[in-house]
């Protein structure tokens, strides 16, 4: 299945962070209601199955952005083109096993005062059933270390550049054990909820 959006969307009292030097040297972030943004973009997502034990699922945002805002201190293009995107690959290699593999990458963004450079990660998990109620779980997050953030802010007073890595590779572990089979039942005459994510 694949589904496609196209939106366009209007604030008129944008919520930005400010960072300030003032004449004294002294440093401030502040936030405010500060500019008229409008965006435009369409979103491109799927699920795929590739196979009986291997599907993906995708999705792509491309959008256009323009601030209007006599706050803005950067540099900033008459009309920037930006992309984000993600991606699931999802593996069963039998009935008692789920292998999860993630990432996803933000390209460049500019802001009122700054710029933010390529953003990206992945992730990989696994789930094994190894009793009927017995659960394992490992996840591992920043595979290979790629996290990290890049971005530069401009002021009057202020050039300022970011360059943040992650901390290491997490690897997290955990067990779960069903004390019951329980599951709720749902009367007939109870509303379904199809607000499904």
């Amino acid at each position: 299945m694949i589904k496609i959006e196209a939106y366009y969307r209007q604030s008129n009292d944008a919520f930005n962070q400010m960072i300030h030097v003032n004449d004294k040297g002294d440093y401030y972030i502040d936030y405010g209601n500060i500019a008229k943004t409008r965006y435009f973009g369409a979103d491109v997502s799927g699920n795929i199955d590739v196979c009986k034990w291997f599907s993906i699922s995708p999705a792509v945002s491309v959008y256009g952005y323009k601030y209007y805002s006599g706050n803005i201190s950067y540099d900033i293009p008459d009309l920037p083109v930006s992309m984000d995107a993600r991606a699931t690959l999802n593996f069963k290699p039998d009935k008692t096993t789920r292998i999860q593999v993630n990432g996803f990458v933000n390209a460049p963004y500019y802001d009122v005062q700054g710029w933010q450079d390529y953003f990206y990660s992945m992730g990989v998990s696994a789930r094994k059933e190894l009793l009927k109620r017995l659960t394992a779980v490992v996840s591992i997050n920043n595979l290979f270390g790629l996290y990290q953030y890049n971005s530069k802010n401009r002021d009057k007073n202020l050039y300022n550049t970011f360059h943040i890595w992650s901390e290491p590779n997490v690897a997290v572990f955990s067990l779960s054990y069903k004390l019951n089979n329980y599951k709720p039942i749902r009367r007939n005459d109870e509303p379904v909820d199809l607000n499904i994510n």
